[in-house]
């Protein structure tokens, strides 16, 4: 990772046990989970993951492991690495860990040095059915520690310019809506004219073949839905499957064939056509794909490729494959029924495929300008991270106080917390000693409760099942629990509600 000879002035190396908690998460029982929004937000892995905060699809009403706020939350398993902040207490299941530091500006610091090396952690992973880190592993992380002032101005620079790359991001978003729009709005104005049936344009409407297809064997090459992409066929994927001399002879394409998706979960997808050029002769096709030979004397397949992408002719297609069941299908007898709108003659449909083309050159070339700034935002955080960490972020401050000195403040954080802790333990197991399990019992039992969220008194007393009617003997009991978990500190009143003590 790093070492010191290479380290800028004043900054240091450390792992990352010395100045973190590292809390691994743990499953619960899942009848505990639930999607009414009771108890904390249950954060499962990566799936709930954002760019930089989670979104919970899940509650957990009895959480084991939970992450407080400002917690890094990292991926530790399928997949290693992938890194976010939680905005506030939640329960994690095994596949996340939270890392809690006690630093306003060094939690944010680390969550960049993570992101920094999530390629790195995904290859510390280990495991033969999917890829693992342990606590261990994280615990011995290397994190090169700048001065606390310099942390400061890296995190502040960094938020910047991060916010900065999403607002990148969001105004590109709009140039591929523009050029998208722009493509359906020449559609809409050049595919016009009398609305003829498709079906009376075609000599011929085909399913493709339901054998398998494969990479590496020897057969006949099949055009499969990854194929068709906005109007051209793309053959970068390409399988072959083992047909007879028959039903090849019924698939092979010729030039100016049709080929419309059937058949996917994707409505967009569902009659998206490609036509078919030289280079594609003698293909075959898969099953859920469709072939349409046209009445090439009367009508221009192009002409009818473009009028398949038109917006009024999408809105037929969707409206008749739409499906609640999952699966949305166009067959044939629905597509030969689809209105198009065509001009009378073969010149004025091949004039309007021209002027279709000549103005889709121009989006193709904004298209191509879209794509090139898109990478070179996505490569953005990875080189400004790389120079954050070599110390070239921000300028440095001869005046700064070293990095050992906010180094030595974490660690007696870490100290007091551990004797908090051994504090706890020791409480326990004089009690046991004494013979008052039962009361530990009962003040772990509030503890679990609090963890969910604070209460009133009377709430955590219901909620406790001290008893199901407020009796004199239950209420005393519970009380006398209540106050010997306040005087030892693990549970403390803030504004008339009861919450878990202050680690």
């Amino acid at each position: 990772m790093y070492d010191d000879t290479k380290l800028p002035n004043k900054w240091l190396n450390t792992e990352l046990s010395q100045i973190a908690f590292i809390i691994m998460g743990q499953s619960p029982d899942s009848s505990t989970y639930n999607e009414q929004n009771i108890g904390l937000p249950f954060f499962q892995g990566k799936a709930e993951f954002g760019e930089c905060y989670p979104t919970p699809h899940k509650y957990c009403s009895a959480p084991i492991k939970i992450a407080q706020t400002n917690d890094i939350l990292v991926s530790v398993r399928a997949p290693v690495g992938p890194t976010n902040i939680c905005k506030g207490k939640s329960c994690i299941g095994r596949g996340l860990a939270a890392i809690r530091i006690d630093d306003d500006f060094m939690y944010k610091y680390v969550f960049y040095y993570f992101r920094h090396i999530e390629h790195w952690l995904e290859q510390q992973g280990s495991g033969t059915t999917f890829k693992a880190i342990t606590k261990s592993t994280l615990e011995k992380i290397i994190i090169p520690i700048p001065p606390l002032k310099e942390q400061k101005r890296i995190v502040s620079k960094l938020d910047r310019l991060m916010a900065e790359i999403d607002q990148a991001k969001s105004r590109l978003r709009k140039v591929q809506n523009i050029v998208h729009q722009f493509r359906q709005n020449v559609l809409l104005k050049s595919i016009i004219g009398q609305h003829v049936k498709l079906g009376k344009m075609l000599i011929d409407v085909k399913y493709g073949t339901s054998k398998k297809s494969e990479y590496d064997i020897n057969g006949y090459p099949i055009l499969r839905i990854p194929n068709i992409s906005d109007g051209h066929i793309d053959i970068s994927d390409l399988k072959y499957s083992k047909l007879s001399k028959l039903e090849y002879n019924k698939l092979k394409l010729a030039p100016n064939d049709i080929l419309v998706i059937r058949s996917n979960g994707s409505l967009p997808l569902v009659g998206r056509s490609a036509i078919i050029t030289e280079k594609e002769v003698g293909f075959g096709y898969a099953g859920y794909l469709i072939r349409l030979k046209v009445k090439t004397k009367s009508f221009d397949p192009k002409y009818l490729n473009f009028a398949l992408h038109s917006p009024r002719v999408r809105a037929q297609i969707e409206n008749v494959a739409r499906s609640t069941n999952g699966i949305n299908n166009i067959n044939s007898h629905e597509i030969k029924d689809l209105l198009i709108p065509i001009p009378s003659t073969v010149e004025l449909q091949k004039k309007a495929v021209t002027q279709i083309e000549e103005l889709f050159v121009l989006a193709d070339k904004l298209e191509q300008n879209y794509q090139t700034a898109q990478v070179k935002i996505e490569q953005l955080p990875r080189e400004f991270l790389a120079k954050t960490f070599r110390g070239e972020l921000v300028p440095q401050d001869p005046s700064d106080e070293p990095a050992s000195m906010s180094l030595e403040k974490l660690k007696q954080y870490k100290y007091n917390i551990h004797k908090q802790e051994k504090r706890e333990k020791s409480l326990f197991n004089k009690q046991r000693g004494d013979g008052k399990m039962k009361e530990i019992s009962e003040e772990i039992s509030l503890m679990n409760i609090l963890k969910i969220r604070p209460l009133s008194p009377d709430e955590l007393y219901r909620e406790a099942n001290y008893s199901k009617t407020f009796d004199s003997d239950k209420i005393e009991k519970f009380y006398l629990d209540l106050q010997h978990a306040m005087e030892t500190g693990l549970i403390t009143e803030n504004d008339g509600l009861l919450e878990l003590g202050e680690l």
